[in-house]
């Protein structure tokens, strides 16, 4: 097989690259199991991100809804005063030198 047409996507490879080395472990048994790794790692990680994000807003949709049935019914009016008058009449010391 000329290595120029080597399709890189497939396992062919590893047997042109392996050919005469042991291949009963290290990097050419990782190397066979790499599609099927990649694509576990893939599924898994997208259930996370869905996961997390699906969370997030189920927290924020039974905060709301929480929120909504608790509102008061009646809204209280609160009068504010004004406060007391500055005594102009005080006098600040200069800080020390």
């Amino acid at each position: 097989m000329l290595l120029s047409k080597l399709d890189i996507f497939r396992n062919e490879w590893l047997i042109i690259i392996f050919a005469g080395r042991n291949q009963q472990y290290g990097a050419y048994c990782l190397r066979q199991g790499a599609d099927a790794d990649t694509v576990k790692s893939l599924v898994i990680g997208i259930s996370l991100f869905v996961l997390v994000i699906g969370s997030s807003f189920l927290a924020h949709y039974v905060n709301y809804k929480k929120s909504a049935d608790d509102a008061p019914d009646k809204l209280t009016v609160v009068t504010l005063t004004q406060p007391p008058p500055v005594d102009k009449t005080i006098v600040i010391p200069p800080p020390p030198v």
